[in-house]
């Protein structure tokens, strides 16, 4: 998949999404992050589901960013995480266990 073949996706993805989506773009390569259906599922704060195969969290856009005080949902796969942790686009936090 090309760069714009991602691009495309995700265009096509945030033009086909709904608010209770259970299914979201991974913002790097556009693949589906979809939800672990554990019977539970929250409409409004997505970062307390499941995904499968990925996260989708909000991000806070900071002071002195021209976007200041937007927050927005972004989708991340696993597969695009753990290239950009490689290639030093994403650095790793901590362990949870």
């Amino acid at each position: 998949m090309t760069e714009q073949d991602a691009k495309d996706a995700i265009d096509q993805a945030i033009k086909n999404m709904k608010y209770n989506q259970k299914e979201f773009p991974c913002i790097v390569c556009g693949n589906p992050i979809k939800i672990l259906d554990m019977g539970y599922y929250d409409a409004i704060e997505l970062e307390q589901n499941m995904w499968d195969g990925g996260t989708v969290d909000p991000i806070y856009m900071p002071f002195g960013s021209r976007l200041d005080g937007r927050s927005y949902y972004i989708g991340l796969c696993d597969d695009c995480v753990e290239k950009k942790e490689k290639d030093g686009g994403i650095i790793r936090r901590r362990d949870y266990v």
